[in-house]
């Protein structure tokens, strides 16, 4: 499949004389397999990679397309817009049924946040446990909030038995939708029933200044402050969970004619 990473996923072609280094780092074999039986886990199953193979296309453009391309550059440095991912996880203690987590981010802000509840085994590693599971574990509220101000209005949260009355969570629900704009905001395959019965919980906030987090068309100021969340659940946390954040950024790459690059991320 294709890298997701910040620079391949951005749309402008890559010039020439750019020298491009990438690193793949594999995480360990009970992360990313699933055995069922407890002898086949006893044998400490691995993937062993025998080759390797990394595609890249190249385009070649038009000699005065190059030419033009070479004289703008002695003016202005070429700009590449690109969306910077962080990710971050939280520890949520036994016991707990309510939590503040502070200062999460300091400085410059995401445009877009993505919050979901993991198990905490499975995301330390465990061949019995898929580490993609984001149950909803009896949250009944979750609250962003930038500078002690709200973002929006948090989501609150009623969820029943699988087969007894429907879980009130539609605005969550929707939040999977409408933090996204243009084709990604036309569905991703989740059913109601899916989020909040098969592991699809996702909580998900829009930060950015003009609420189109996906516009490629211009580049907005950086927001900068203080992001922060508070959860509350209907029964105190009988295990140690994990609150992964999911958070993307606006950056900028300039590179000058030269080919050395400056990163405004």
């Amino acid at each position: 499949g294709n890298l997701h990473t910040d620079f391949t996923l951005q749309p402008r072609l890559l010039m020439s004389g750019v020298n491009v280094k990438i690193r793949f780092t594999r995480t360990k074999p009970q992360f990313h397999i699933r055995a069922a039986s407890t002898v086949t886990r006893d044998e400490n199953p691995y993937f062993k990679i025998e080759e390797v193979y990394l595609y890249i296309r190249r385009v070649q453009i038009n000699p005065k397309i190059f030419f033009d391309v070479e004289q703008q550059l002695a003016k202005e440095t070429a700009k590449y817009p690109l969306n910077r991912v962080e990710t971050k996880i939280l520890t949520l203690e036994t016991g707990i049924s309510n939590k503040q987590l502070d200062n999460i981010f300091l400085g410059n802000l995401p445009r877009r946040i993505v919050i979901g509840i993991l198990n905490h085994t499975a995301t330390d590693g465990d061949y019995a446990r898929s580490p993609f599971v984001f149950n909803h574990h009896d949250l009944t509220s979750i609250h962003a909030y930038v500078n002690g101000m709200s973002v929006g209005k948090g989501y609150d949260c009623l969820y029943s038995a699988v087969g007894t009355v429907n879980s009130l969570c539609m605005r969550a629900y929707d939040s999977i939708y409408t933090v996204s704009s243009g084709p990604a905001a036309l569905g991703n395959g989740i059913t109601l029933q899916d989020y909040a019965y098969n592991g699809y919980a996702l909580y998900a906030f829009d930060l950015s200044p003009d609420a189109s987090p996906d516009c490629d068309d211009y580049i907005n100021p950086i927001q900068t402050g203080v992001f922060s969340l508070r959860l509350s659940f209907a029964i105190p946390l009988g295990a140690p969970l994990n609150l992964l954040i999911y958070a993307e950024s606006t950056g900028l790459v300039e590179i000058d004619k030269t080919r050395s690059i400056t990163n405004n991320i």
